[in-house]
Order: C-alpha cells, then sequence, then structure tokens
C-alpha cells in the first residue's frame, strides 16, 4: 500500500474492537509481532499487509463494518451487497478521493479521476458472472424521489429497499440543516408529512423530556429545531442489526431504525426512531410520514448500536407476521 492508502487503512481500521485488531494483527503478521496498545497493533497490520483489498477482505472486517463506513462516507450500497463489493466500493472511494485531493494541492496525476459511487448515481450489483456491474439506478419515490436499486427492472423495490432508501434520504437531508456543517441546507418541510402526522418525542436524560405533537408544521417545527438549535447530529445503522421494515397490503410501511447522536466531535448517545409512511395519490403516489416516534438516550456509546427485541416488537404490533 502506499502512504494514502496506508493513511485510510489505518482509519478504517480503528472502528474494529482490541480483540479484533489483536486477533488480524496475529494473523497478518504470523505472531511474530508483539504489539502493545491500538495504535501498535494497528502500524503493525498495515505494515504487514500486502494490498488494501487483501486487508479489507480479512474475515475480522464484518461486512456491517464496511457497509457503515461507505455510509459514514455518504456512499450508499444495497444492504444486500456482498462484502467483495464493499470492498471494491471502498477502495475506489480511497482511490477517488486521493486524486481530488492531489488536484486540489496542485499535484498532477496520471489517470483521469473516477467518479465517486454515490446513492445519487449509481449502486454496485453483484454479477452472476463474477465482479460487479454498474446498474442503473431505478428511482422509487419517498416524498422526493430517492433512488434505490431494484432486483430486477420488471419488479418493484422491496419493503427493505424502500425502507433504507427512506432512512438514507431522511437523515441526510434532516443533519443538512445544522448549522455547524459547511453543506448548503435540503429541502426539509412539512410537505413531507400528511397533514395530520403524529410525533412523540421522548428524550432520556438527567432532565427526561417528553413531548407529543400533532401536524405537518408543528412535527417539522420540532424537528428542525433538534438540528438547528440543538444542533444535534444523526447516525442511523442501516445495517439488518440496525433497522427493522414491514410492510402489509394495505400500502402502509412501519420501519424502525437506531443509530448513535452527535453535536459537533462528541457522542451523545443512542437513538431509536419508528416511522409510519403511506403513499400519497395526490403527489404520484410519494411516500410521505404517517406517524414518527423518537427516543433520544443519553449514554457512553461503545459501539453502534442495534435493535432491541422490544424496538422489533414495536413494528410487529402495528404490522403483525
Amino acid at each position: 500500500m502506499d502512504s494514502e492508502e496506508e493513511a485510510k487503512a489505518k482509519d478504517i481500521l480503528g472502528r474494529l474492537s482490541d480483540s479484533d485488531l489483536e486477533g488480524l494483527k496475529d494473523t497478518v503478521t504470523n505472531k511474530q509481532i508483539s504489539a502493545h496498545g491500538r495504535k501498535d497493533c494497528i502500524s503493525a497490520i498495515v505494515s504487514f499487509s500486502q494490498s488494501a483489498k487483501e486487508l479489507l477482505s480479512r474475515k475480522r472486517f464484518k461486512r456491517d463494518i464496511l457497509i457503515q463506513y461507505l455510509y459514514d462516507n455518504h456512499i450508499t450500497v444495497s444492504a444486500n451487497s456482498s462484502k467483495e463489493t464493499c470492498v471494491n466500493s471502498i477502495i475506489k472511494f480511497w482511490k477517488s478521493k486521493s486524486q481530488h485531493e492531489n488536484q486540489d494541492a496542485g499535484i498532477a496525476t496520471p489517470t483521469k479521476p473516477e467518479q465517486q459511487v454515490s446513492a445519487d448515481h449509481l449502486l454496485y450489483q453483484d454479477n452472476p458472472e463474477g465482479g460487479q456491474t454498474h446498474a442503473p439506478v431505478s428511482p422509487i419515490n419517498v416524498s422526493i424521489t430517492v433512488n434505490v436499486l431494484p432486483q430486477a427492472t420488471s419488479q418493484p423495490p422491496s419493503s427493505e429497499q424502500v425502507g433504507e432508501a427512506f432512512v438514507t434520504w431522511f437523515y441526510k437531508m434532516l443533519n443538512s440543516q445544522n448549522p455547524t456543517l459547511s453543506n448548503v441546507p435540503e429541502d426539509f418541510g412539512s410537505h413531507h408529512f400528511w397533514p395530520d402526522v403524529n410525533f412523540k418525542l421522548l428524550c432520556v436524560t438527567p432532565q427526561p423530556l417528553e413531548e407529543e405533537f400533532t401536524g405537518a408544521d408543528l412535527t417539522t417545527q420540532r424537528l428542525l429545531a433538534l438540528v438547528k438549535e440543538e444542533q444535534l447530529l444523526f447516525n442511523p445503522n442501516i445495517s439488518n442489526e440496525g433497522m427493522k421494515v414491514k410492510a402489509n397490503p394495505h400500502g402502509q410501511l412501519v420501519l424502525i431504525v437506531c443509530g448513535t447522536v452527535h453535536r459537533g466531535q462528541d457522542c451523545l448517545g443512542e437513538f431509536e426512531q419508528l416511522f409510519g409512511l403511506l403513499r400519497d395519490p395526490r403527489f404520484d403516489n410519494n411516500w410521505k410520514v404517517k406517524f414518527t416516534k423518537l427516543r433520544i438516550t443519553c449514554s457512553q456509546v461503545t459501539a453502534m448500536p442495534k435493535l432491541t427485541a422490544q424496538a422489533v416488537g414495536e413494528v410487529t404490533a402495528l404490522i403483525p407476521v
């Protein structure tokens, strides 16, 4: 690996637990190197790794860790993507980022920069013949158009794909309203909610707070206050362990997602949010929020949150199996 790849490899290695780092170090170095602490383990792993692909393909790098890394860097892949797809997406992202950094620094690059794969462009799909192909993204409506990768062009997207697309779109749009970010705020407003939407907010903090709002305007204003005035940022876990989606034949879709809550450089705790979505036939059958319940818990976070059985039960209770 070159120096730029080594720096990025050290960054993603920082997501592994202490035991996984120790085990990976022993595997890569054939137990010939002793290391003291995380920093030494990471340095040894990088030094003894022949390539980025070899490193990321190691068993210690679980698929969910790779998907979360891609999401944190605003690169969306399907929740059903293989580990190989995720590895190739990360390598492509690293190369693209390095080339853009070199251009910004005035350094000439011999090859044409590769386009970053994002939710607004292409999603990877596995090729049965081996390798990957780039498939055009077919849009589905989630109040605004959100792109997901269908299983086949003749079939509508699954409820899981709709749920993943909605979660990615919703929090990206909501977080963009945070004044501490440099990006331009996206279009977040009452038109994404049904007029009679119900919103329940529960904050489990030293000073507990419980609020309830009815109506699109009040719901929008309270959500905006969380990110604009309180400057919160929501990082959802879009893996199978962090999100549950259910749908019924009548067109209702219910999902729950968990993740971490941040302010600036600080992780404040965890959140769970339940959504009920319905299509609006007046607006091209776009999905709109019918009800939502947000629970924010102030706690020390040591790993990406996973949905509890109780949280999954909330979805099942609304749409029985």
